[in-house]
């Protein structure tokens, strides 16, 4: 009885053991490979290439299964290598794997040269796929090069000024590029960097301006700053106008004393003939008596208007009330408009003119303190000891007519000269049609009050022209107190 329980336990011993060693060879064991060479040596040493549907590794023996589904064990330390043979589905292996086949075979090429005969053919036919591979990954390169070289072909001009819907068409394109060709978005995003950075700029409402890319407030503001310090500088270094003060020469005035010192003469003559060296009651005689009278009474009257009139500005401002700040105490008065109007006017500083230059209104408080600063009445020789010289002047604006004032001298003794220019408006045109000349209240007779005001013209002519005022600005409208001009922009009349 012992016995036969010792037995039973050495039986079930034996199995346990016998499964475990199962197990374990199952757990060894390789999973089988399919359609491949089996390079195994024969009895006598010689080596065999067998093509097999599968070969399957269960140590210690190796189980083939042909392409006939016919299974042969060999021993497994008879297995010189395993190798796959070439199938059609083997074109979609990655290169990796085809490159280590075809180094396998190599391998047993070169330690088994009697191998080749038989295994060349698969071999090519591995090689053929990695050399189509590259011959197709090489098209691919060039077809890539020739693509990023078309591509890249418009270069980025800085100068250019793109349009931002340009810019964004570049820019697309390029990302596009980029997803059929990933590998050349370092070369993509280089090539982009200036297209994009300009992009960003117009983004940001920026243009290039004087070499820099700035926002329009940024250039508003540099361009108000640099005209305010050239409208300085000008201001700085303006020079007075410079003209003749010269109102009537020696030579006229000298025709004029000797016309009527001889019309005098005449008409003492004929007082003289007429009451003294005549009869009484003849016709000639009385009426060269009338006349004399008369020509002697007028003479008289001119005589003594002229030389009790006032003599001054200042005597005139408060003779004729209004218009009175000749006589009030000196105040500065700013003349920012009017400096900015003689800056325009210089020719060259159209870059400068703003709309609000296009159209100025002086008063007549401004207009004279310009005269005031900015003429000079040059002593002429001319003028003589006999000639009218100029002294001061005022200008003055009326509804009607423009008021030129002058301030001379003569002999020592002051006199007043005053040009009333008058003038009308059709359609917004102004014609000057006439000018009255005065010595104080006496208006003078044409022949001498023209010659008088076409003297002085001359004079405002010179004054203008030095500052290039009536080349670059014209006469739009005449107020009580205050005159307007206007740019004459290049193309306009």
């Amino acid at each position: 009885m012992k016995k036969k329980f010792l037995l039973m336990k050495l039986s079930l011993l034996l199995v346990v053991a016998c499964s475990f060693a199962q197990e374990q060879a199952a757990d060894n064991a390789e999973q089988p490979q399919t359609n491949v060479y089996a390079i195994v040596k024969s009895g006598d040493g010689r080596l065999q290439v067998i093509r097999a549907k599968e070969v399957e590794k269960k140590d210690p023996a190796l189980v083939i299964t042909d392409e006939e589904d016919r299974h042969t064990a060999r021993q497994l330390n008879m297995l010189i290598d395993i190798i796959p043979f070439y199938v059609d589905e083997d074109q979609s292996l990655p290169d990796d794997n085809i490159q280590n086949i075809v180094l396998q075979y190599d391998n047993l090429i070169k330690n088994y040269p009697e191998l080749k005969k038989r295994l060349v053919v698969d071999r090519t036919k591995y090689q053929e796929v990695l050399d189509a591979r590259k011959l197709q990954q090489a098209e691919k390169e060039k077809q890539k090069e020739q693509a990023l070289k078309d591509f890249t072909v418009e270069q980025f001009v800085d100068a250019n000024d793109y349009k931002s819907e340009d810019l964004e068409a570049r820019i697309t394109a390029g990302a596009q590029f980029k997803t059929q060709y990933p590998d050349t978005a370092a070369t993509i995003d280089e090539y982009l960097k200036p297209w994009l950075d300009r992009q960003a700029l117009l983004k940001e409402g920026k243009v290039k301006w004087d070499g820099e890319w700035r926002t329009r407030q940024e250039i508003q503001q540099i361009q108000e700053t640099r005209r305010a310090e050239r409208l300085k500088t000008f201001i700085e270094h303006i020079k007075p106008a410079i003209v003749s003060n010269t109102v009537a020469t020696q030579q006229t005035m000298t025709i004029v004393a000797i016309f009527l010192v001889a019309s005098a003469l005449v008409a003492l003559f004929s007082f003289y003939y007429a009451v003294f060296q005549s009869r009484i009651g003849g016709f000639l005689e009385f009426i060269m008596l009338v006349v004399s009278v008369i020509f002697m009474g007028f003479y008289a009257f001119y005589v003594v208007r002229i030389f009790n009139a006032p003599g001054l500005l200042a005597e005139y401002a408060i003779a004729h009330g209004g218009k009175a700040e000749d006589g009030a105490a000196p105040v500065e008065i700013p003349l920012d408009r009017l400096y900015k109007l003689l800056y325009i006017s210089q020719g060259d500083t159209l870059k400068d003119l703003e709309k609000a230059d296009l159209s100025v209104t002086l008063g007549d408080a401004e207009v004279n303190e310009a005269i005031n600063k900015l003429v000079q009445f040059r002593q002429d020789t001319i003028s003589g000891s006999l000639g009218v010289a100029m002294e001061k002047m005022k200008f003055y604006t009326y509804p009607t007519k423009l008021r030129f004032l002058q301030q001379t001298s003569c002999l020592g003794k002051n006199f007043l000269l005053r040009y009333d220019l008058h003038f009308q408006i059709n359609n917004d045109a102004i014609t000057f049609y006439k000018c009255d000349v005065y010595i104080g209240d006496t208006i003078l007779p044409s022949a001498i009050g023209n010659r008088l005001w076409l003297q002085f013209y001359h004079t405002l002519k010179e004054v203008l022209r030095a500052f290039n005022v009536s080349r670059n600005y014209q006469l739009q409208k005449i107020e009580d107190g205050k005159l307007t001009v206007g740019y004459v922009l290049p193309g306009t009349s």
